[in-house]
């Protein structure tokens, strides 16, 4: 069984996000270390009223952190997610 982390950077307004990301460099440190598979960070186009950090460029910094763990990023298309809800009322998204 394989398992994986995802890594949440949608925070709330006002905290700070230098210390938030230090916690997501220590949390992928934790999941390597105790044998994780892969780690996982999305991306969001509607965060108001959240803070976010940008998924491409702190993924390329987690992945010095993650050894031989597979990194992934995850894109939600609004579009398909608003087609989507009104027909199933599920979730729409697109794994990159």
């Amino acid at each position: 069984m394989k398992f994986g982390l995802i890594v949440s950077k949608q925070h709330p307004a006002g905290v700070s996000m230098v210390e938030r990301f230090r916690e997501h460099i220590e949390q992928v440190r934790a999941a390597r270390d105790a044998g994780f598979d892969l780690i996982v960070m999305g991306q969001h186009y509607l965060s108001t009223p959240f803070q976010e950090i940008q998924t491409l460029p702190s993924l390329a910094r987690l992945a010095a952190e993650a050894g031989s763990m597979r990194v992934g990023a995850r894109a939600a298309a609004a579009a398909a997610q608003s087609r989507r809800r009104r027909r199933t009322g599920g979730y729409a998204g697109c794994d990159l």
